[in-house]
Protein backbone atom coordinates (compact mmCIF):
# COMPACT_ATOMS: atom_id res chain seq x y z
CA UNK A 1 0.00 0.00 0.00
CA UNK A 2 1.05 3.47 -0.60
CA UNK A 3 0.43 6.17 2.05
CA UNK A 4 -1.45 9.03 0.48
CA UNK A 5 -2.05 12.48 2.11
CA UNK A 6 -4.83 14.70 0.98
CA UNK A 7 -4.72 18.52 0.73
CA UNK A 8 -7.56 21.02 0.08
CA UNK A 9 -9.04 24.38 1.36
CA UNK A 10 -12.82 23.14 1.04
CA UNK A 11 -14.08 20.52 2.95
CA UNK A 12 -16.79 19.39 0.47
CA UNK A 13 -13.72 18.72 -1.67
CA UNK A 14 -12.08 16.66 0.61
CA UNK A 15 -15.02 14.77 2.25
CA UNK A 16 -16.17 13.69 -1.27
CA UNK A 17 -12.78 12.48 -3.02
CA UNK A 18 -12.28 10.98 0.52
CA UNK A 19 -15.19 8.89 0.28
CA UNK A 20 -15.81 8.21 -3.74
CA UNK A 21 -12.17 7.04 -3.99
CA UNK A 22 -11.75 3.29 -3.52
CA UNK A 23 -8.21 3.91 -2.23
CA UNK A 24 -7.85 0.46 -1.27
CA UNK A 25 -8.60 -1.16 -4.10
CA UNK A 26 -6.96 0.98 -6.18
CA UNK A 27 -3.28 0.40 -3.82
CA UNK A 28 -3.29 3.03 -1.54
CA UNK A 29 -4.00 3.51 2.08
CA UNK A 30 -5.17 7.38 2.59
CA UNK A 31 -3.44 8.61 5.94
CA UNK A 32 -4.53 11.89 6.54
CA UNK A 33 -6.58 14.94 4.92
CA UNK A 34 -5.18 18.61 5.25
CA UNK A 35 -6.94 21.87 4.87
CA UNK A 36 -3.93 23.76 3.69
CA UNK A 37 -0.23 23.35 2.90
CA UNK A 38 1.32 24.47 6.20
CA UNK A 39 -0.72 21.72 8.27
CA UNK A 40 0.58 19.32 5.51
CA UNK A 41 4.06 20.07 6.18
CA UNK A 42 3.30 19.66 9.72
CA UNK A 43 1.87 16.36 9.25
CA UNK A 44 4.54 15.13 6.51
CA UNK A 45 6.79 16.34 9.51
CA UNK A 46 5.37 13.57 11.66
CA UNK A 47 3.98 11.11 9.16
CA UNK A 48 5.92 8.58 6.25
CA UNK A 49 3.98 9.46 3.29
CA UNK A 50 4.50 7.97 -0.85
CA UNK A 51 2.03 10.82 -2.54
CA UNK A 52 0.49 14.07 -1.81
CA UNK A 53 -2.58 15.21 -3.64
CA UNK A 54 -2.92 18.62 -3.23
CA UNK A 55 -5.15 21.78 -4.42
CA UNK A 56 -2.84 25.13 -5.51
CA UNK A 57 -4.87 27.73 -4.08
CA UNK A 58 -5.31 27.66 -0.18
CA UNK A 59 -3.72 30.23 2.82
CA UNK A 60 -1.08 30.25 4.88
CA UNK A 61 0.73 27.97 2.47
CA UNK A 62 -0.17 27.45 -1.10
CA UNK A 63 0.28 24.11 -3.30
CA UNK A 64 3.07 25.58 -5.07
CA UNK A 65 5.13 26.31 -2.05
CA UNK A 66 3.96 22.87 -0.49
CA UNK A 67 5.63 21.15 -3.48
CA UNK A 68 8.34 23.56 -3.95
CA UNK A 69 9.26 22.07 0.05
CA UNK A 70 8.58 18.34 -1.19
CA UNK A 71 11.00 18.79 -4.30
CA UNK A 72 13.34 20.13 -2.30
CA UNK A 73 13.45 17.84 0.87
CA UNK A 74 11.14 15.18 0.20
CA UNK A 75 12.21 13.99 -3.28
CA UNK A 76 10.86 10.84 -2.61
CA UNK A 77 7.53 11.72 -2.34
CA UNK A 78 5.48 11.89 -5.19
CA UNK A 79 2.92 15.04 -6.01
CA UNK A 80 -0.45 15.28 -7.53
CA UNK A 81 -1.66 18.57 -8.19
CA UNK A 82 -5.74 19.62 -8.62
CA UNK A 83 -5.77 22.86 -10.05
CA UNK A 84 -8.42 25.04 -11.36
CA UNK A 85 -5.85 27.34 -13.15
CA UNK A 86 -5.37 26.43 -16.58
CA UNK A 87 -2.46 28.94 -16.44
CA UNK A 88 1.32 27.67 -18.60
CA UNK A 89 3.01 29.48 -15.60
CA UNK A 90 1.45 27.17 -12.97
CA UNK A 91 2.74 24.28 -15.29
CA UNK A 92 5.84 25.75 -15.74
CA UNK A 93 6.62 25.50 -11.70
CA UNK A 94 5.02 22.27 -11.31
CA UNK A 95 7.28 20.99 -13.73
CA UNK A 96 10.36 22.80 -11.62
CA UNK A 97 9.25 20.96 -9.05
CA UNK A 98 8.97 17.65 -10.58
CA UNK A 99 5.28 17.48 -9.85
CA UNK A 100 4.10 13.75 -11.46
CA UNK A 101 0.38 15.22 -12.45
CA UNK A 102 -1.06 18.23 -13.05
CA UNK A 103 -4.36 17.68 -13.14
CA UNK A 104 -7.81 20.77 -14.11
CA UNK A 105 -10.35 20.49 -12.01
CA UNK A 106 -13.06 19.60 -12.39
CA UNK A 107 -12.06 16.28 -12.62
CA UNK A 108 -14.19 12.75 -12.33
CA UNK A 109 -13.29 10.33 -9.77
CA UNK A 110 -13.13 7.96 -12.88
CA UNK A 111 -10.52 10.13 -13.94
CA UNK A 112 -9.02 10.52 -10.92
CA UNK A 113 -8.36 6.88 -10.27
CA UNK A 114 -6.73 6.39 -13.53
CA UNK A 115 -3.92 8.88 -12.68
CA UNK A 116 -3.67 6.94 -9.55
CA UNK A 117 -3.10 3.63 -11.00
CA UNK A 118 -0.66 4.90 -13.51
CA UNK A 119 1.59 6.58 -10.89
CA UNK A 120 0.92 3.14 -8.50
CA UNK A 121 2.58 1.20 -11.69
CA UNK A 122 5.53 4.00 -12.37
CA UNK A 123 6.21 3.78 -8.50
CA UNK A 124 6.52 -0.32 -8.79
CA UNK A 125 8.57 0.37 -11.58
CA UNK A 126 10.78 2.29 -9.47
CA UNK A 127 10.74 0.24 -6.59
CA UNK A 128 11.60 -2.69 -8.43
CA UNK A 129 14.70 -0.83 -10.01
CA UNK A 130 15.97 0.76 -7.00
CA UNK A 131 15.35 -2.96 -5.58
CA UNK A 132 17.74 -4.45 -8.71
CA UNK A 133 20.46 -1.25 -8.46
CA UNK A 134 20.87 -2.14 -4.59
CA UNK A 135 21.55 -5.76 -5.13
CA UNK A 136 23.96 -4.97 -8.01
CA UNK A 137 25.42 -2.59 -5.75
CA UNK A 138 25.45 -5.03 -2.96
CA UNK A 139 27.68 -7.81 -5.34
CA UNK A 140 30.04 -5.36 -6.32
CA UNK A 141 30.77 -4.34 -3.00
CA UNK A 142 31.13 -8.12 -1.83
CA UNK A 143 34.23 -8.11 -5.00
CA UNK A 144 32.74 -10.30 -7.35
CA UNK A 145 32.91 -8.84 -10.35
CA UNK A 146 35.69 -6.47 -9.03
CA UNK A 147 39.02 -8.39 -10.52
CA UNK A 148 37.24 -9.25 -13.52
CA UNK A 149 36.72 -5.24 -13.99
CA UNK A 150 40.14 -4.66 -12.65
CA UNK A 151 42.01 -6.82 -15.74
CA UNK A 152 39.92 -5.53 -17.96
CA UNK A 153 40.71 -1.36 -17.06
CA UNK A 154 44.51 -1.99 -16.50
CA UNK A 155 44.34 -3.33 -20.18
CA UNK A 156 42.40 -0.77 -21.42
CA UNK A 157 44.52 2.41 -19.98
CA UNK A 158 47.82 0.63 -20.05
CA UNK A 159 48.59 1.10 -16.73
CA UNK A 160 49.87 -1.99 -16.28
CA UNK A 161 52.63 -3.75 -18.65
CA UNK A 162 50.99 -6.19 -21.33
CA UNK A 163 52.74 -9.22 -19.53
CA UNK A 164 51.02 -8.60 -16.15
CA UNK A 165 47.92 -7.55 -18.06
CA UNK A 166 48.01 -10.83 -19.60
CA UNK A 167 48.52 -12.21 -16.52
CA UNK A 168 45.68 -10.58 -14.48
CA UNK A 169 43.27 -11.70 -17.27
CA UNK A 170 44.32 -15.59 -17.32
CA UNK A 171 43.65 -15.22 -13.92
CA UNK A 172 40.17 -14.16 -13.89
CA UNK A 173 39.71 -16.24 -16.96
CA UNK A 174 39.45 -13.38 -19.61
CA UNK A 175 40.54 -14.46 -22.93
CA UNK A 176 40.65 -12.39 -25.77
CA UNK A 177 41.52 -13.97 -29.27
CA UNK A 178 40.21 -10.95 -31.87
CA UNK A 179 42.28 -9.27 -34.47
CA UNK A 180 41.06 -5.68 -33.64
CA UNK A 181 40.32 -4.01 -30.77
CA UNK A 182 38.92 -0.51 -29.79
CA UNK A 183 38.66 1.53 -26.56
CA UNK A 184 35.93 3.93 -25.59
CA UNK A 185 34.62 5.76 -22.72
CA UNK A 186 31.36 6.54 -21.09
CA UNK A 187 30.87 9.52 -19.32
CA UNK A 188 28.38 11.47 -17.03
CA UNK A 189 27.50 14.53 -18.03
CA UNK A 190 26.37 15.45 -14.22
CA UNK A 191 29.95 15.16 -13.60
CA UNK A 192 31.91 17.31 -16.30
CA UNK A 193 31.05 19.97 -14.80
CA UNK A 194 33.93 22.22 -12.59
CA UNK A 195 31.92 21.95 -9.27
CA UNK A 196 33.91 19.70 -6.61
CA UNK A 197 31.41 17.34 -4.76
CA UNK A 198 31.17 16.54 -1.11
CA UNK A 199 31.50 13.37 0.60
CA UNK A 200 27.70 12.55 0.26
CA UNK A 201 27.44 13.53 -3.95
CA UNK A 202 30.67 11.49 -4.28
CA UNK A 203 28.86 8.30 -2.97
CA UNK A 204 26.06 8.70 -5.17
CA UNK A 205 28.36 9.29 -8.19
CA UNK A 206 29.82 5.83 -7.13
CA UNK A 207 26.47 4.53 -7.56
CA UNK A 208 25.39 6.06 -10.82
CA UNK A 209 28.86 5.56 -12.67
CA UNK A 210 28.51 1.77 -11.41
CA UNK A 211 24.89 1.16 -12.58
CA UNK A 212 26.18 2.88 -16.08
CA UNK A 213 29.16 0.10 -16.42
CA UNK A 214 26.30 -2.40 -15.77
CA UNK A 215 24.03 -1.14 -17.91
CA UNK A 216 27.20 -0.59 -20.95
CA UNK A 217 27.39 -4.44 -19.99
CA UNK A 218 24.19 -5.42 -20.33
CA UNK A 219 24.40 -3.98 -23.88
CA UNK A 220 27.86 -5.22 -24.75
CA UNK A 221 26.87 -8.95 -23.89
CA UNK A 222 23.20 -8.50 -25.87
CA UNK A 223 25.23 -7.48 -29.14
CA UNK A 224 28.48 -9.49 -28.87
CA UNK A 225 30.39 -6.66 -29.37
CA UNK A 226 33.19 -6.66 -26.17
CA UNK A 227 32.98 -6.00 -22.76
CA UNK A 228 32.74 -2.88 -20.11
CA UNK A 229 34.49 -1.93 -17.03
CA UNK A 230 34.04 0.63 -14.53
CA UNK A 231 36.97 3.36 -14.41
CA UNK A 232 37.82 5.86 -12.93
CA UNK A 233 36.10 9.96 -12.37
CA UNK A 234 33.28 8.00 -12.69
CA UNK A 235 33.59 6.95 -16.18
CA UNK A 236 32.74 3.50 -17.76
CA UNK A 237 35.23 1.59 -20.03
CA UNK A 238 34.15 -0.15 -23.36
CA UNK A 239 36.61 -2.41 -24.86
CA UNK A 240 34.83 -3.65 -28.44
CA UNK A 241 36.77 -6.57 -30.38
CA UNK A 242 36.07 -7.36 -34.03
CA UNK A 243 37.75 -9.49 -36.83
CA UNK A 244 35.68 -7.68 -39.44
CA UNK A 245 36.08 -4.45 -38.68
CA UNK A 246 33.98 -2.93 -41.73
CA UNK A 247 30.84 -4.77 -39.89
CA UNK A 248 31.96 -4.07 -36.49
CA UNK A 249 31.47 -0.39 -37.07
CA UNK A 250 28.21 -0.79 -37.24
CA UNK A 251 27.82 -2.68 -34.37
CA UNK A 252 29.55 -0.23 -32.33
CA UNK A 253 27.48 3.05 -33.52
CA UNK A 254 24.31 0.46 -32.11
CA UNK A 255 25.72 0.02 -28.71
CA UNK A 256 26.82 3.37 -27.89
CA UNK A 257 23.22 4.64 -29.45
CA UNK A 258 21.38 1.83 -27.18
CA UNK A 259 23.77 2.83 -23.78
CA UNK A 260 22.69 6.80 -24.63
CA UNK A 261 19.18 5.89 -24.76
CA UNK A 262 18.77 3.10 -22.20
CA UNK A 263 20.90 6.02 -19.48
CA UNK A 264 18.26 8.71 -20.74
CA UNK A 265 15.10 6.18 -20.18
CA UNK A 266 16.30 4.41 -16.62
CA UNK A 267 18.73 7.02 -15.03
CA UNK A 268 17.13 10.00 -16.49
CA UNK A 269 20.37 11.59 -17.28
CA UNK A 270 22.48 12.58 -20.36
CA UNK A 271 26.38 10.73 -21.36
CA UNK A 272 28.43 10.68 -23.98
CA UNK A 273 30.78 8.06 -24.95
CA UNK A 274 34.14 8.89 -26.85
CA UNK A 275 35.84 6.60 -28.96
CA UNK A 276 39.05 5.61 -30.02
CA UNK A 277 40.55 3.82 -33.58
CA UNK A 278 40.89 -0.06 -33.84
CA UNK A 279 44.22 -1.04 -32.63
CA UNK A 280 45.82 -4.87 -34.00
CA UNK A 281 46.70 -6.32 -30.53
CA UNK A 282 45.03 -5.82 -27.37
CA UNK A 283 48.07 -5.08 -26.17
CA UNK A 284 47.83 -1.59 -28.32
CA UNK A 285 44.18 -1.07 -27.18
CA UNK A 286 45.32 1.18 -24.15
CA UNK A 287 46.41 3.95 -27.96
CA UNK A 288 43.01 3.60 -28.61
CA UNK A 289 41.63 4.66 -24.83
CA UNK A 290 44.23 7.88 -25.03
CA UNK A 291 42.89 8.74 -28.31
CA UNK A 292 39.16 8.44 -26.78
CA UNK A 293 40.32 10.70 -23.57
CA UNK A 294 41.64 13.49 -25.96
CA UNK A 295 38.19 13.45 -27.63
CA UNK A 296 36.03 12.99 -24.67
CA UNK A 297 37.81 16.30 -23.94
CA UNK A 298 35.50 18.62 -26.52
CA UNK A 299 32.34 17.07 -24.91
CA UNK A 300 32.01 20.87 -24.01
CA UNK A 301 31.14 22.03 -27.69
CA UNK A 302 30.05 18.82 -28.92
CA UNK A 303 26.90 18.94 -26.46
CA UNK A 304 25.01 16.12 -24.53
CA UNK A 305 24.64 12.89 -25.38
CA UNK A 306 26.79 12.86 -28.29
CA UNK A 307 29.21 10.34 -29.60
CA UNK A 308 32.83 11.51 -30.31
CA UNK A 309 34.73 10.03 -32.98
CA UNK A 310 38.24 10.29 -32.58
CA UNK A 311 39.19 9.47 -36.12
CA UNK A 312 36.60 12.09 -36.92
CA UNK A 313 36.82 15.04 -34.21
CA UNK A 314 38.86 18.13 -36.15
CA UNK A 315 41.76 19.14 -34.10
CA UNK A 316 42.92 21.87 -36.04
CA UNK A 317 41.48 25.47 -34.52
CA UNK A 318 40.11 28.03 -36.88
CA UNK A 319 42.38 30.96 -37.50
CA UNK A 320 42.93 33.68 -35.30
CA UNK A 321 41.97 35.48 -38.34
CA UNK A 322 38.31 34.54 -38.35
CA UNK A 323 38.06 34.37 -34.50
CA UNK A 324 39.26 37.98 -34.65
CA UNK A 325 36.67 38.78 -37.76
CA UNK A 326 33.45 37.47 -35.26
CA UNK A 327 34.67 39.65 -32.60
CA UNK A 328 34.65 42.64 -34.71
CA UNK A 329 31.11 41.72 -35.93
CA UNK A 330 29.97 41.75 -32.01
CA UNK A 331 30.84 45.22 -31.93
CA UNK A 332 29.95 46.20 -35.09
CA UNK A 333 26.54 45.12 -34.85
CA UNK A 334 25.91 45.98 -30.71
CA UNK A 335 27.34 49.52 -31.98
CA UNK A 336 24.52 49.18 -34.28
CA UNK A 337 21.63 47.20 -31.96
CA UNK A 338 21.35 45.28 -34.87
CA UNK A 339 20.15 42.01 -32.54
CA UNK A 340 18.99 39.73 -35.50
CA UNK A 341 22.93 39.78 -36.71
CA UNK A 342 24.03 39.29 -32.68
CA UNK A 343 21.95 36.38 -33.43
CA UNK A 344 23.61 35.51 -36.28
CA UNK A 345 27.08 36.05 -35.13
CA UNK A 346 26.54 33.53 -32.17
CA UNK A 347 25.04 31.25 -34.38
CA UNK A 348 28.82 31.28 -36.43
CA UNK A 349 30.74 30.95 -33.22
CA UNK A 350 28.76 28.54 -31.65
CA UNK A 351 29.28 26.83 -35.38
CA UNK A 352 33.46 27.83 -35.58
CA UNK A 353 34.06 25.94 -32.11
CA UNK A 354 32.14 23.17 -32.69
CA UNK A 355 33.65 21.83 -35.88
CA UNK A 356 36.89 23.07 -34.54
CA UNK A 357 36.36 20.93 -31.50
CA UNK A 358 37.27 23.08 -28.78
CA UNK A 359 37.72 22.33 -25.32
CA UNK A 360 35.88 23.68 -22.64
CA UNK A 361 39.00 26.62 -21.89
CA UNK A 362 39.44 26.96 -25.16
CA UNK A 363 35.78 28.01 -25.57
CA UNK A 364 35.29 30.09 -22.58
CA UNK A 365 38.19 31.71 -23.48
CA UNK A 366 36.63 32.37 -26.97
CA UNK A 367 33.23 33.84 -25.22
CA UNK A 368 35.13 35.62 -23.21
CA UNK A 369 37.23 37.64 -25.07
CA UNK A 370 34.26 38.69 -27.60
CA UNK A 371 32.96 39.78 -24.25
CA UNK A 372 35.75 41.81 -23.79
CA UNK A 373 35.49 43.26 -26.66
CA UNK A 374 31.88 44.49 -26.40
CA UNK A 375 32.38 45.62 -22.85
CA UNK A 376 35.33 47.95 -24.09
CA UNK A 377 32.97 49.18 -26.72
CA UNK A 378 31.03 50.47 -24.04
CA UNK A 379 33.83 51.19 -21.32
CA UNK A 380 35.48 53.81 -24.51
CA UNK A 381 32.35 55.50 -25.00
CA UNK A 382 31.81 56.08 -21.30
CA UNK A 383 28.81 53.86 -20.49
CA UNK A 384 28.60 51.84 -17.64
CA UNK A 385 25.90 48.51 -18.32
CA UNK A 386 26.75 46.69 -15.38
CA UNK A 387 26.06 43.09 -15.10
CA UNK A 388 29.88 42.35 -16.79
CA UNK A 389 31.13 40.35 -13.35
CA UNK A 390 27.65 38.15 -13.55
CA UNK A 391 28.16 37.62 -16.91
CA UNK A 392 31.66 35.93 -16.80
CA UNK A 393 30.78 33.81 -14.04
CA UNK A 394 27.57 32.41 -15.71
CA UNK A 395 29.98 31.84 -18.33
CA UNK A 396 32.59 29.98 -16.66
CA UNK A 397 29.88 28.03 -14.32
CA UNK A 398 28.11 26.93 -18.07
CA UNK A 399 27.50 23.08 -18.08
CA UNK A 400 28.35 23.60 -21.83
CA UNK A 401 27.96 25.52 -25.40
CA UNK A 402 24.98 25.73 -26.07
CA UNK A 403 23.93 26.93 -22.54
CA UNK A 404 27.22 29.27 -22.39
CA UNK A 405 26.42 30.93 -26.12
CA UNK A 406 22.51 31.44 -24.33
CA UNK A 407 24.40 33.79 -21.57
CA UNK A 408 26.48 35.27 -24.14
CA UNK A 409 24.19 36.07 -26.49
CA UNK A 410 21.04 37.62 -23.80
CA UNK A 411 24.47 39.48 -22.96
CA UNK A 412 25.31 41.33 -25.95
CA UNK A 413 21.86 42.15 -26.81
CA UNK A 414 21.32 43.91 -24.06
CA UNK A 415 24.27 45.53 -24.22
CA UNK A 416 22.77 46.80 -28.15
CA UNK A 417 19.69 47.87 -26.47
CA UNK A 418 21.23 49.43 -23.52
CA UNK A 419 23.12 51.32 -26.07
CA UNK A 420 20.83 52.38 -28.24
CA UNK A 421 18.51 53.96 -25.50
CA UNK A 422 21.84 56.21 -24.13
CA UNK A 423 22.39 57.04 -27.88
CA UNK A 424 18.76 58.50 -28.93
CA UNK A 425 18.42 61.81 -30.74
CA UNK A 426 21.03 64.01 -31.47
CA UNK A 427 23.58 62.33 -29.51
CA UNK A 428 23.93 59.60 -31.32
CA UNK A 429 25.94 61.45 -33.94
CA UNK A 430 28.98 61.82 -31.39
CA UNK A 431 28.66 57.99 -31.81
CA UNK A 432 28.28 57.92 -35.47
CA UNK A 433 31.70 60.48 -35.11
CA UNK A 434 33.55 57.38 -32.43
CA UNK A 435 33.10 55.03 -34.46
CA UNK A 436 34.31 56.78 -37.52
CA UNK A 437 36.90 57.81 -36.43
CA UNK A 438 37.92 54.34 -35.78
CA UNK A 439 37.11 52.96 -39.10
CA UNK A 440 39.14 55.84 -40.93
CA UNK A 441 41.97 56.57 -37.81
CA UNK A 442 44.40 55.63 -40.75
CA UNK A 443 43.16 59.05 -43.15
CA UNK A 444 45.93 61.77 -42.75
CA UNK A 445 43.17 64.13 -44.06
CA UNK A 446 40.45 63.07 -41.42
CA UNK A 447 39.88 66.06 -39.41
CA UNK A 448 36.50 68.00 -37.63
CA UNK A 449 35.60 69.50 -41.28
CA UNK A 450 35.32 66.01 -42.90
CA UNK A 451 32.91 64.39 -40.10
CA UNK A 452 30.96 67.20 -40.07
CA UNK A 453 30.37 66.81 -43.33
CA UNK A 454 29.81 62.94 -43.25
CA UNK A 455 27.38 63.68 -40.06
CA UNK A 456 25.84 66.73 -41.87
CA UNK A 457 25.83 68.65 -38.92
CA UNK A 458 27.60 72.07 -37.73
CA UNK A 459 31.45 71.91 -36.82
CA UNK A 460 30.64 74.14 -33.51
CA UNK A 461 27.27 72.37 -32.50
CA UNK A 462 29.51 69.52 -32.83
CA UNK A 463 32.44 70.17 -31.11
CA UNK A 464 30.47 70.41 -27.99
CA UNK A 465 28.14 67.79 -28.49
CA UNK A 466 31.24 65.57 -28.90
CA UNK A 467 32.95 66.41 -25.63
CA UNK A 468 29.74 66.55 -23.74
CA UNK A 469 29.46 62.85 -24.63
CA UNK A 470 32.89 61.77 -24.44
CA UNK A 471 34.48 63.95 -21.90
CA UNK A 472 36.85 64.92 -24.69
CA UNK A 473 37.39 66.74 -27.56
CA UNK A 474 37.23 65.30 -31.41
CA UNK A 475 40.64 65.64 -32.20
CA UNK A 476 41.79 64.49 -28.05
CA UNK A 477 39.64 61.40 -29.27
CA UNK A 478 41.30 60.72 -32.38
CA UNK A 479 44.64 61.23 -31.08
CA UNK A 480 44.08 59.00 -28.46
CA UNK A 481 42.67 55.88 -30.83
CA UNK A 482 45.68 56.75 -33.58
CA UNK A 483 48.38 56.04 -30.50
CA UNK A 484 46.38 53.22 -29.17
CA UNK A 485 46.78 51.62 -32.94
CA UNK A 486 50.46 52.73 -32.95
CA UNK A 487 51.48 51.21 -29.63
CA UNK A 488 49.43 48.01 -31.26
CA UNK A 489 51.83 47.89 -33.96
CA UNK A 490 54.72 48.54 -32.02
CA UNK A 491 54.27 45.56 -30.05
CA UNK A 492 52.86 43.05 -32.56
CA UNK A 493 54.68 43.62 -35.69
CA UNK A 494 58.14 44.46 -37.27
CA UNK A 495 56.93 47.77 -39.53
CA UNK A 496 59.25 50.63 -39.42
CA UNK A 497 58.66 53.76 -37.38
CA UNK A 498 57.38 55.89 -40.50
CA UNK A 499 55.45 52.88 -42.00
CA UNK A 500 53.62 52.62 -38.15
CA UNK A 501 52.94 56.84 -38.69
CA UNK A 502 51.45 56.32 -42.37
CA UNK A 503 49.45 53.79 -41.17
CA UNK A 504 47.88 55.23 -37.77
CA UNK A 505 47.42 58.81 -40.06
CA UNK A 506 50.48 60.74 -39.61
CA UNK A 507 51.94 62.09 -43.21
CA UNK A 508 54.75 63.49 -41.17
CA UNK A 509 57.34 60.66 -39.24
CA UNK A 510 58.75 63.17 -37.26
CA UNK A 511 55.50 64.44 -35.81
CA UNK A 512 54.31 61.18 -35.01
CA UNK A 513 57.10 60.98 -32.94
CA UNK A 514 56.57 63.82 -31.49
CA UNK A 515 52.73 63.07 -30.65
CA UNK A 516 53.95 59.58 -29.38
CA UNK A 517 56.20 60.60 -26.52
CA UNK A 518 54.15 63.48 -25.44
CA UNK A 519 50.79 60.55 -25.09
CA UNK A 520 53.23 58.03 -23.45
CA UNK A 521 56.59 59.45 -22.43
CA UNK A 522 58.35 57.55 -24.48
CA UNK A 523 59.89 57.66 -28.34
CA UNK A 524 58.14 54.67 -30.28
CA UNK A 525 61.76 53.11 -30.56
CA UNK A 526 61.49 52.79 -26.93
CA UNK A 527 58.46 51.57 -27.03
CA UNK A 528 59.10 48.61 -29.35
CA UNK A 529 62.44 47.71 -27.15
CA UNK A 530 60.40 47.55 -24.08
CA UNK A 531 57.88 44.87 -25.40
CA UNK A 532 61.07 42.94 -27.19
CA UNK A 533 63.00 42.48 -23.97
Amino acid sequence: MYRILFVDDEALIRESISEIIPWEALGYELVGTCENGREAYDFLHENQVDVVLTDICMPFMDGMELSAYIHEKLPHVKVLILSGYDDFAYAKKAIKYGVEEYILKPITSLELKEVLIELGKKMKEEQASRQKQEEIYAAYRKGRLLLHSEALRHTITGTKTESECAEDRKNTGIEFSFQYYMAGVACLSMYTGENSLDGKSRQETELMSFIVYNLCQEIMTKYGGGEACQGKDNRAYLLFMADDIREAEKNVRTICSEIIEQVNKTMRLKINIALGSWQNAIGEVYRSYEEAGQAMLQRYTAGENRIIDSRTARSEKETGNALEELQGRFVRHVRECSLDRLSEDCRQLDDVMKKSGYRREEAVDALLKVKGRTDKLLHTLRMQYGGETECEEELKKAANLEDAMDVLQAYVKNQARFLDAGAGGEVSNAYRAYEYIEENYGNSNLGLQEICVYLGTSTSRFSSLFKQTFGRTFMEVLTGVRMEKAKEYLAMSDLKNYEIAEKVGFSDPHYFSIAFKKATGMTPSEYARKWSE
